[in-house]
């Protein structure tokens, strides 16, 4: 009898060669796609560099947190991997590659965006000298007056900054003059719209134009409550928004944070009053233009240490970015600081700050 071939020996193996290739495949699958995840980000740093001379590159710069959370992924599962190399299919000399390579994006990124200043280490105060500023980008399609009188009831500021209040929207809230008997409002069917309303006795107002364009700015000078201190100086800004087919629009946003920061350093050094900045920017705090803004006019971020404090679009909550700023002067002491929640009204979230 003549005996036919013994299969039995290379059948037992057939699970465990195929079971290798499924997890070979699967390993180039994932190599594959951390590279291509690895390349975006080198390339995105790259561009995010050119933002000086290339105006288009400076929206590189919006995602930066993104861009960080991202890369510390990607350092996690390249980490994971090399670190099984000794008691695994995989490959350890690709995976260490991987590793080395996202090192750079993600030391660049840690740089440029300080996540330890996003830590929530100071708590807020009480005082009864305290200033609050509740400014809101309002949104040029929104026409519920009702609502932002709700708002405004619910938060009770001393100031109150709205921004791209058109003319119906402005005669809807007709009763925010007798809780704030001293106003300045500048309605505008476009988003060049702006009001200001304040309950502070002796509030001096003053129109202006930074960078000579047609988003006005609205000046604001009252007393503190604490008559002993200096003169608060307001800025309520609304810079040009950026856009892809317009590169020249981020210069004059540019050209009118400049003035921002000369309109500071003024008051600051000239009047001896102390001053903030608030309003929608239309810059996150990790764009070169954003920081050449507070050094050259002696301010700074009012958010530092106290959180991540995301406005825009409203819709992706935490995960959307920081356009709305309060910056102070540095002798202002910060006692609350906040942005609200999503209100479905407008695609910004309005904030607040509290000063002494």
């Amino acid at each position: 009898m003549v005996n036919g071939p013994d299969l039995s020996s290379n059948l037992k193996h057939l699970p465990i060669v195929s079971m290798k290739r499924v997890v070979h495949a699967f390993e180039r699958l994932l190599l594959l796609l951390v590279g291509s995840a690895m390349l975006g980000a080198w390339v995105a740093a790259f561009l995010r560099t050119l933002s000086d001379s290339v105006p288009l590159c400076e929206l590189f710069c919006h995602p930066s947190l993104h861009v960080l959370a991202f890369t510390t992924i990607l350092l996690g599962v390249s980490g994971f991997f090399w670190f099984l190399r000794r008691n695994s299919v995989f490959s350890g000399a690709r995976w260490r590659r991987r590793f080395i390579a996202t090192l750079f994006p993600f030391l660049f990124y840690t740089w440029v965006t300080m996540p330890w200043c996003l830590l929530p280490l100071v708590s807020s105060e009480e005082s009864t000298n305290g200033i609050k500023i509740l400014s809101w980008n309002v949104q040029i399609g929104n026409d519920n007056g009702a609502m932002i009188l709700d708002l405004v009831n619910q938060e009770s500021p001393d100031i109150v900054v709205l921004i791209e209040l058109t003319p119906f929207v402005a005669n809807q809230i007709e009763d925010l003059k007798q809780a704030y008997p001293f106003h300045l409002i500048k309605p505008h069917r476009a988003s060049a719209g702006m009001a200001v309303y304040s309950r502070l006795p002796n509030s001096a107002f003053k129109e202006i134009q930074p960078g000579g364009y047609s988003m006005p700015a609205i000046e604001l000078i009252v007393q503190r409550k604490n008559q002993n201190k200096p003169a608060l100086a307001l800025l309520c800004v609304h810079t040009l928004s950026p856009q892809l087919d317009d590169g020249l629009r981020i210069v004059h946003r540019n050209e009118q944070l400049e003035e921002v920061a000369n309109w500071a350093d003024n008051m600051i050094s000239e009047t001896k009053s102390e001053a903030v900045a608030i309003g929608d920017f239309n810059i996150t705090p990790w764009s070169p233009p954003f920081w050449r803004m507070l050094e050259k006019g002696k301010l700074v971020d009012s958010t530092w240490y106290r959180g991540y404090f995301p406005t825009w679009p409203a819709g992706l909550h935490q995960g959307a970015i920081p356009i709305d700023h309060a910056l102070v002067s540095r002798g202002l002491k910060i006692l609350d600081r906040k942005v609200l929640p999503d209100t479905y009204l407008s695609d910004h979230r309005p904030i607040t700050i509290t000063i002494e």
